[in-house]
C-alpha cells in the first residue's frame, strides 16, 4: 500500500441523496463508460444498509484516485467493480479507521490488487528445485514446465497378492490402534469446542492473514464463524462409498509410509490407473467383512475431517481420557486448525493436488506442515492471555503442550512437504495453498482430474 494514496477526493462534499452519482462517476473513471450501478445499488441498499454505501463509496475512492499506478501495473477493472459490489453488502466488510486502514485493505485484497502484490514479490522455483519438486508429486517421469528428465526410480509390474497382504495387515492395525486410543473418551459439547475454534479463526488471521486474506474469495470477506460450521464426527456419512473413500486416504498412509513400505513392497504405482484400480478392488473386498466395518466405522466417526463440498468440518465431541487432559485438549485444538487449513484452502490447489501422484503429499502434508507452524503462533499467544486459555484448556491449569505437537505429522507425506519447504520457503507455500499459485511450489495440473468425494481427513 506503500505506493496508493487514499485522500478521497470530493467525497466530504457529497450531500445526501448523492451518493449514487458520486459512485456512478468514479466506476466512470475505472470503467471509461456512463454507467448507473451505483444509482441502482443506493437505490437496492442505501435505506436498509447505508453501511453498504459508505464502505462502497470509500471502496471505489481506493481504486479510481490510484487508477493510474494500478493500470501501469496491469490491473483491470471490470472485475474489481463486481467484487467491490458484492463486498460492500456483506456483513464481513470492514468499518472505515484512518489509523488502521482496514476497509481500504480489504478493498485491495477482494479486488485481487495485493493477490497480485505478493506473487510479484516471490521468486519461482529454481531448474534444480523443479527436478527435485516434481521428483516428490509424480510416481515416474514425465513432462513438467521445463521438459527436464526427473531422477524417479522406474517401478516394477504390481504384486498384487503383496499389495493385498501388506493392505489388510497394516490398515487393520493401524484401525486396531486409532479406535483403541479412543476406546475410553470424556464429553466435550461442540459449543465448548465452537469456541475454541473462533479463537483459532482470529489466530490464523493475525499471524496467516497476509496470505489468507489477498485471496479474493477468503471466507473471511463475506463474514463467517469457524463455531457455525463444526458438527460431530458422530454424524459423519458411513455409507459404503464413505468407508470406501476413508480407507483410500488410509490405505496412502500406509502405503507411503517409509518404514512400512507398503507400495514399495508390492511395486504399487498410483500413476497407474490399472494398479489404483486393483488397490480399490482390494479394500472393496476388505469392506465386505463385517467385523472390519465396523473397526472402519468406529475409525471415520472418532476422526476430524473437512468436506469441500459443504464447507462442513467434523471434530470429535469427546476426547480420549488414557492421557494427560491438557495434552487432549491441546491435540483437540490441532485437529481444528489442521481442518480449517483445509477450509482455507483455495481450490486450484486442491485441483492441482489431485491431479499429481502423491496427491497426499499436498492435501495432506502441507496441510500438515502449514498447521504445525500455526500451532507455534496459537500457543504462543494462547499461553500469554488468561482468557484463552480457559477456553482452550477448559478451565484446566496451563501446560504446554507435548513438543511433539508442533512437529509435522502424516508420516511420509509430511516428510515431503518439509522437502518442498527446504525447496522454496514458506511463502511461496502459503502463496500455492491459500492464493492457487501453484507454480510457486513447481506443479501445474498435469493430467485429467478423477472426480472424488473424498474428505480430508486428520
Amino acid at each position: 500500500m506503500e505506493d496508493l494514496t487514499f485522500t478521497y477526493p470530493g467525497l466530504s462534499t457529497v450531500k445526501k441523496g448523492g451518493e449514487g452519482a458520486f459512485i456512478d462517476a468514479r466506476l466512470k473513471l475505472l470503467s471509461g463508460s456512463d454507467t448507473d450501478q451505483g444509482t441502482a445499488f443506493v437505490a437496492a441498499h442505501g435505506e436498509d444498509d447505508p453501511g453498504a454505501v459508505e464502505w462502497l463509496m470509500r471502496a471505489v475512492c481506493v481504486f479510481s484516485e490510484n487508477a493510474g499506478v494500478m493500470t501501469e501495473a496491469g490491473m483491470k477493472f471490470g472485475p474489481v467493480i463486481a467484487r467491490l459490489l458484492r463486498q460492500a453488502t456483506h456483513p464481513g466488510r470492514k468499518p472505515f479507521d484512518a489509523l488502521s486502514r482496514d476497509l481500504e485493505k480489504q478493498a485491495l485484497q477482494v479486488s485481487g490488487w495485493t493477490r497480485a502484490i505478493l506473487l510479484s514479490n516471490l521468486k519461482l522455483p529454481s531448474r534444480r528445485s523443479l527436478v527435485k519438486l516434481q521428483s516428490i508429486y509424480y510416481s515416474k517421469s514425465r513432462a513438467s514446465t521445463t521438459s527436464m528428465a526427473l531422477d524417479v526410480p522406474e517401478i516394477g509390474p504390481l504384486d498384487k497378492d503383496v499389495l493385498s497382504t501388506q493392505l489388510r495387515t497394516n490398515l487393520e492395525k493401524l484401525l486396531d490402534d486409532h479406535n483403541e486410543a479412543w476406546a475410553h473418551t470424556e464429553e466435550r459439547s461442540i459449543q465448548d469446542i465452537g469456541r475454541v475454534a473462533d479463537v483459532i479463526q482470529d489466530v490464523v488471521e493475525l499471524a496467516f492473514g497476509k496470505f489468507v486474506l489477498a485471496n479474493p474469495d477468503s471466507p473471511y470477506h463475506p463474514g463467517f464463524k469457524y463455531s457455525d460450521k463444526i458438527v460431530s464426527t458422530t454424524s459423519r456419512d458411513v455409507s459404503p462409498k464413505a468407508l470406501k473413500n476413508f480407507l483410500k486416504n488410509r490405505s496412502d498412509v500406509v502405503g507411503n509410509d517409509d518404514k512400512l513400505a507398503v507400495y514399495q513392497k508390492a511395486s504399487y504405482d498410483p500413476g497407474r490407473p490399472e494398479d489404483v484400480e486393483a488397490r480399490d478392488a482390494i479394500l472393496d473386498e476388505m469392506l465386505k467383512s463385517s467385523a472390519l466395518r465396523k473397526k472402519v466405522v468406529r475409525a471415520v466417526q472418532t476422526n476430524g475431517a473437512h468436506s469441500p463440498g459443504e464447507g462442513t468440518i467434523y471434530v470429535q465431541p469427546f476426547i480420549p481420557t488414557q492421557a494427560e487432559k491438557t495434552d487432549r485438549l491441546w491435540q483437540q485444538s490441532r485437529t481444528l486448525m489442521h481442518e480449517f487449513m483445509h477450509f482455507l484452502t483455495h481450490p486450484r490447489f486442491r485441483s492441482v493436488a489431485r491431479s499429481i501422484d502423491q496427491r497426499q503429499v499436498m492435501i495432506e502434508g502441507v496441510t500438515d506442515l502449514l498447521t504445525a507452524s500455526m500451532f507455534r503462533s496459537f500457543v504462543d499467544i494462547v499461553s500469554r492471555r488468561p482468557v484463552l486459555t480457559r477456553i482452550v484448556l477448559g478451565g484446566q491449569p496451563y501446560a504446554a503442550p507435548p513438543v511433539g505437537m508442533f512437529d509435522v505429522g502424516y508420516r511420509n507425506a509430511g516428510s515431503k512437504a518439509l522437502e518442498i519447504l527446504d525447496e522454496v520457503g514458506l511463502d511461496n507455500i502459503k502463496a500455492a495453498y491459500f492464493l492457487g499459485a501453484t507454480t510457486f511450489i513447481g506443479v501445474e495440473k498435469k493430467k485429467k482430474e478423477k472426480k472424488t468425494e473424498e474428505m480430508e481427513v486428520l
